[in-house]
């Protein structure tokens, strides 16, 4: 597993077990992107590369991107690309870091980001003020996704509730777009599966 990775899963395993250990449940949203490297658009990325002091040659490389599909001896016509980065290239997941990370620039919550996964988790005291919070937190990323041309698909974003207590309070449907989220015993992240009480034991299994 690469380091980065693994920090990100150590990072959020303590983090919920800590609160867990003191009685306190998690409440945890994995938002999924739709075709993340695919969609994002090339004018808002040169902007942001702007402002991260990017320019010149180096900035004039990156946006005349192009594209032909060789196929034997014959070729197609060559054209201009005005979205995504080739996945698996060294540079994309850099490109798509700067694209997304001002994301978190009025998100109160604690949010996890490792390429095109992003994670919100909230320390429950009260079930209705946690999900008021989220359900807050939820609007402001829809809002940037919006102003950023970016795609999140509710319908496969997951909410998990993190609890080891025997009878768990109720707590209120979570809203990502208007769309209610689904609520999972367990998700896999980066990998690795999270149960609803840290075990390590995927219980569909």
């Amino acid at each position: 597993m690469p380091k980065d990775s693994l920090n990100q899963l150590t990072s959020l395993y303590h983090a919920i077990c800590r609160a867990l250990d003191e009685g306190k449940d998690v409440r945890a949203v994995f938002c999924d992107i739709s075709k993340a490297f695919d969609r994002f658009w090339h004018e808002c990325l040169l902007f942001k590369l702007r402002h991260s002091g990017i320019d010149g040659r180096l900035l004039a490389w990156l946006r005349d991107r192009k594209q032909r599909v060789l196929l034997s001896v014959a070729t197609s016509d060559i054209v201009s690309i005005t979205a995504g980065v080739s996945q698996g290239s060294i540079l994309g997941p850099l490109l798509f870091l700067v694209y997304i990370n001002d994301i978190v620039t009025d998100i109160h919550s604690p949010i996890r980001l490792f390429a095109d996964d992003t994670t919100l988790y909230i320390e429950i005291d009260d079930p209705q003020c946690a999900t008021d919070s989220f359900n807050a937190e939820l609007a402001k990323i829809q809002s940037w996704a919006n102003y950023w041309l970016v795609t999140f698909n509710p319908l496969k974003t997951e909410s998990l509730l993190f609890s080891r207590k025997s009878n768990p309070p109720a707590h209120p449907s979570l809203y990502f777009n208007d769309t209610p989220i689904q609520e999972v015993s367990s998700h896999k992240h980066l990998g690795v599966v999270f149960s609803n009480n840290c075990s390590w034991h995927d219980p569909r299994s």
